[in-house]
């Protein structure tokens, strides 16, 4: 019998397996973020029989290797008017998920004062110093209790993730970094779905910094009271009265918990100093790909089990699971410097005095392109507001790294917004049969001209120079013309896109001499530009970055069922807004004019991603106002 590979039948065989790529003696890195962990725990509750009883129940040791339910008591305050009691029989796996319960709470209860009778569990460890911690759960909608899902030291270093069921909001859910009084500590996000739904929560614990998830959403990144010390994990589901909770629930409350995932160091790991770890990764060869464990929940439960193959069929969906993860590693610090001074080249094109003043020296007003002040770059030509389009830029001679540099600005005014918007295609003449979008092409044909004629000139003056294309959102999609154009003229071009932007990464010294001059394209935040054709023409010429952030919204633009496709490979910068990005932070390359491992995959709308790169990136432009 032949097997119909649907997508429906991918996703139901990825669901049922249970296995790695390796043994793990090196620890693991996240597919999202690229962060590094020694150490891991899962529980999959999914698959394990009904237990009551677990503490003592020899059939929950997969539990209590990893958890102790909580039994003790608290009594009242002035803060706190009832008391609570941690009670073991509120704690038991039924149905494939860990239940947590509160009982009902009544009016004869109160009278009586007796105490709320709630759910903890704690972890055996206690040493988690750094991580990403994650759990699949849902709480009944039973006003007055409060789900939680922690990592603790003391009251005063503690990371919280907490459901109030008492707000008439059940999308409503609050993360904190104690303690809450602290200016920032505390946040109330919205949820996609109601908590009376499955849903993945998630926080990454980084020195430094909090970055809260919604499944693989970061929603929230915070500096403020961040631990620097080891502690353990909790959950519970607890009330007691106080402003918090508010009065306990009069029927029953469930946190129903499907899975607890936890990529973590310890303080011996974190400090070098982990020799278990340290033998068993070093025995196995050191870091390499086949001793490092990427992280692919929930679809391939990581258990540091080894590998278990069913059939050749399962064989074929791990290999094609291992390609996609290929793309999401972490790049290298060469590159990421390449990618900030290519990205504040792009921003300098939003600074009027860069548009209007030949023979200057690029400068940024706002402060946001350090690289290119610090070196000695000189605008050749500069142009702006053009009659149709409005299409602004320069191009400009770096002495300093032997740059010659295209930047295109990205839209701003009225006239760029309209171009934007014009999604028909459009015949080319870059190459045969070659399609783009009209409007992104009629605005490459206003510079056109002038900006080859300076090309041609400086390159003339300066032969031995790299040329670098860059721009950001429009800008971007402009630079994507100017390098494959210039690349037809002869000069080896590399382009570099932030959507809608385009730049050339630095090389060394011996590289550029190699290659006798070498054209890069950069674009940061672009859109869709081209048709099939025209897409794998500007790919087979080389020399391509497209940086995408997150959710920005304008590379998934025109969409693909018009036909428009990307060029390829895609940089993804996977940190929020605001925040200074790693080598950690940028997954790439991603190959393909279409490839959902990257901006693609994505329904998000986050307009702000869109204006915030390596920094934010139209800062220059008065009023800073956001490009789309």
């Amino acid at each position: 019998m032949r097997l119909q590979t649907t997508p429906e039948t991918i996703l139901t065989l990825l669901s049922s397996v249970h296995i790695v790529t390796a043994a793990c003696e090196c620890g693991y890195q996240l597919r999202d973020t690229g962060a590094r962990y020694t150490h891991q725990i899962y529980n999959d509750f999914t698959v394990s029989p009904d237990v009551t009883g677990l503490n003592k129940n020899p059939a929950s040791a997969s539990f209590t290797r990893d958890w102790t339910v909580q039994s003790w008591s608290a009594g009242t305050s002035d803060l706190i008017p009832i008391p609570r009691r941690n009670d073991e029989a509120n704690v038991y796996i039924q149905d494939g998920t860990l239940v947590m319960r509160q009982m009902g709470y009544s009016d004869a209860d109160r009278r009586a004062n007796r105490s709320v009778s709630i759910a903890a569990i704690q972890s055996t460890g206690q040493d988690f110093l750094h991580g990403s911690f994650r759990s699949v759960f849902k709480i009944s909608d039973d006003h007055g209790s409060v789900g939680g899902f922690f990592w603790y030291h003391n009251d005063t270093n503690e990371i919280d993730v907490e459901v109030l069921t008492k707000e008439p909001n059940d999308t409503t859910i609050h993360y904190t970094s104690h303690p809450f009084t602290n200016p920032g500590a505390s946040y109330p996000a919205t949820l996609t779905k109601p908590w009376t739904e499955y849903q993945e929560h998630r926080f990454d614990w980084h020195p430094g910094n909090i970055t809260f998830y919604q499944g693989a959403r970061a929603v929230h990144y915070t500096t403020a009271n961040v631990p620097k010390v080891a502690g353990n994990m909790q959950m519970n589901l607890w009330a007691n009265g106080n402003e918090w909770s508010g009065t306990p629930s009069k029927t029953n409350v469930t946190m129903n918990v499907k899975n607890i995932l936890f990529y973590y160091n310890t303080t011996a790991s974190e400090a070098g100093t982990d020799q278990a770890f340290n033998q068993a990764c070093s025995k196995a060869g050191g870091d390499s790909s086949k001793t490092i464990c990427k992280d692919t929940d929930p679809e391939v439960k990581v258990s540091g089990a080894g590998v278990q193959r069913s059939s050749p069929t399962i064989a074929l969906l791990l290999t094609m699971m291992a390609t996609f993860l290929s793309y999401l590693l972490a790049i290298s610090a060469d590159l990421l410097a390449k990618f900030n001074l290519a990205e504040q080249f792009a921003a300098a094109a939003y600074c009027p005095s860069n548009n209007n003043s030949p023979g200057n020296k690029l400068a940024c007003s706002s402060g946001n392109c350090p690289l290119v002040e610090a070196a000695n770059t000189i605008t050749f030509t500069e142009f702006q507001n053009s009659l149709v389009t409005d299409v602004t830029g320069y191009v400009a001679v770096d002495s300093t790294n032997s740059l010659i540099v295209v930047a295109f600005r990205g839209s701003e005014s009225v006239r760029n917004y309209l171009a934007d918007a014009n999604f028909p295609a459009t015949v080319t003449d870059i190459c045969d049969g070659c399609t783009a979008d009209a409007g992104f092409w009629n605005s490459w044909q206003e510079a056109r001209g002038g900006v080859l004629a300076a090309v041609n000139t400086a390159i003339a003056q300066n032969p031995s120079f790299s040329i670098l294309s860059v721009g950001h959102s429009l800008g971007g999609a402009i630079a994507d013309f100017a390098a494959a154009e210039i690349r037809k003229m002869g000069h080896p071009a590399s382009l570099v896109r932030f959507p809608l932007l385009s730049a050339l990464p630095l090389l060394s010294r011996e590289e550029r001499y190699q290659l006798t001059r070498t054209y890069a394209k950069y674009t940061f935040g672009a859109p869709r530009i081209a048709g099939p054709k025209l897409s794998t023409f500007i790919t087979n010429q080389g020399n391509n970055y497209r940086i995408t952030h997150f959710d920005d919204p304008v590379p998934r633009l025109p969409p693909i069922f018009l036909n428009f496709v990307h060029i390829s490979p895609e940089y993804r910068i996977t940190t929020g807004n605001g925040v200074p990005v790693t080598t950690n932070d940028v997954n790439g390359p991603i190959e393909g004019a279409v490839n959902f491992a990257g901006n693609t995959h994505t329904t998000a709308f986050d307009l702000p991603a869109h204006g915030w790169y390596f920094g934010n990136i139209s800062a220059c432009y008065p009023g800073d106002k956001l490009e789309v």
